[in-house]
C-alpha cells in the first residue's frame, strides 16, 4: 500500500481516515479474494459473460460449473496505454451500470484522493489495479472483484450474492 499511496499522492500526505480506509481494503480484499478462491474456485474460471443491463455475471468454473453473481462494473484496465477509467467516466454507460462506481468517487472527495476522483489514472501494472480493485470493493462492500484477466482491455467487476446454478 505504502507504494500506491506513494505514486498516487505526490506530496505523500493522506489523512488518518485515508490511511486507515487504504489500510483495511487491502486486508480486506485479500480475505475477501481468498475466500473467493477456497469456496467458488475463482481461480479457475474456464469462460465468463457479464450483462451490464441486468447487473448478472455468469462465470464457469473448472470442476465446479456454473456459476452466478450480482456484478457490477467498476471500471476497466487498458494494457496496451497504462491507464484505468473508472466505469462513471465513461459515456456509454448509464447511471445504472456505474453505480457502485459513483461510490468510489463519493469516497474519493471525502478522503481527498485524487486518483479516485480522476476518470482516467495512470495504472503502471496489475499490482496497481488490483490495488484500485481493493479500494473500489471496500468502498462498495462487496463481496469481491471479478477481473477479466483476458485481452487489452480488462473489466474490473465487484461481485455479490454469488450462487451455483444447478443443471
Amino acid at each position: 500500500m505504502n507504494e500506491a499511496s506513494r505514486f498516487t499522492n505526490p506530496d505523500g500526505v493522506l489523512s488518518a481516515e485515508a490511511d486507515l480506509f487504504l489500510k483495511d481494503a487491502l486486508s480486506e480484499f485479500n480475505a475477501k479474494q481468498d475466500l473467493l478462491i477456497e469456496r467458488w474456485g475463482w481461480d479457475r474460471c474456464l469462460e465468463w459473460s457479464f450483462d451490464i443491463r441486468t447487473a448478472g455475471l455468469s462465470v464457469h468454473i473448472k470442476d465446479l460449473g456454473q456459476l452466478q453473481a450480482e456484478g457490477f462494473l467498476i471500471g476497466t484496465y487498458c494494457r496496451s496505454d497504462g491507464s484505468f477509467e473508472w466505469a462513471w467516466n465513461n459515456p456509454r454507460y448509464d447511471a445504472f451500470a456505474t453505480c457502485r462506481s459513483v461510490k468510489v468517487r463519493e469516497l474519493g472527495a471525502r478522503l481527498q484522493l485524487s486518483y479516485l476522483e480522476a476518470g482516467m489514472v495512470p495504472a503502471p501494472g496489475h499490482d496497481y489495479v488490483s490495488y484500485l480493485g481493493a479500494v473500489a470493493v471496500k468502498a462498495t462492500d462487496s463481496a469481491g472483484l471479478f477481473w477479466s484477466d483476458e485481452g487489452d482491455v480488462q473489466a474490473l467487476i465487484v461481485v455479490d450474492k454469488i450462487r451455483a446454478v444447478r443443471h
